[in-house]
């Protein structure tokens, strides 16, 4: 049997998000939601409010050496820029804490 480690790396990184941010925003009111669809979209994480369910922030999680770089005129980037939060990717697990330092800065300017 032969693993995709690149499916494998994804799949980990999710993983570890869910668990620094369990760590770090443990009295918040947010629930962090992995492999969530919300009609034809299909994503990796989401961070919605405990009690409203508003969305708070999408999370797009790369796979190592992705052959596109990330930009606005992708279709899956305006598909999900649709939804009116922020939009985040990672690819690394070294970015885990600048992902969590950016929706703490989200989570203070919009006041949640």
């Amino acid at each position: 049997m032969i693993i995709d480690i690149k499916k494998r790396h994804q799949d980990n990184l999710k993983v570890e998000i869910y668990h620094q941010f369990r760590i770090r925003f443990i009295d918040v009111p947010f629930e962090l939601l992995a492999e969530h669809k919300i009609g034809r979209c299909r994503f990796d994480l989401l961070l919605y409010e405990k009690g409203t369910n508003k969305l708070i922030c999408l999370i797009e999680v790369r796979r190592i050496g992705a052959r596109r770089e990330v930009n606005g005129t992708s279709k899956k980037h305006i598909k999900y820029s649709a939804f009116g939060c922020p939009l985040f990717y990672i690819s690394e697990f070294s970015k885990i804490s600048f992902l969590l330092d950016a929706f703490e800065r989200v989570y203070k300017e919009n006041n949640f």
